[in-house]
């Protein structure tokens, strides 16, 4: 599996140095959602009717979607 806390602050890390460039504030930045509990990946799983992707869920465990990444 990734180390999704060091892809994650990479990801972050990229975001703050285009805000520090993009002086025209061309293009939006947005940080990680907050992990996903356990208990609405299982019901995500649940209404789906499947398990969800493992690496994607373990992904969710560390943030739960990045808008706009």
């Amino acid at each position: 599996m990734n180390d999704w806390k060091t892809e994650i602050v990479k990801g972050v890390l990229v975001q703050q140095r285009i805000e520090e460039l993009d002086r025209g504030r061309l293009w939006q930045r947005h940080l990680p959602e907050v992990a996903a509990p356990e208990e609405e990946l299982a019901a995500a799983e649940g209404q789906l009717g499947h398990a969800i992707d493992a690496l994607y869920r373990d992904f969710l465990r560390h943030a739960d979607g990045w808008r706009g990444f």
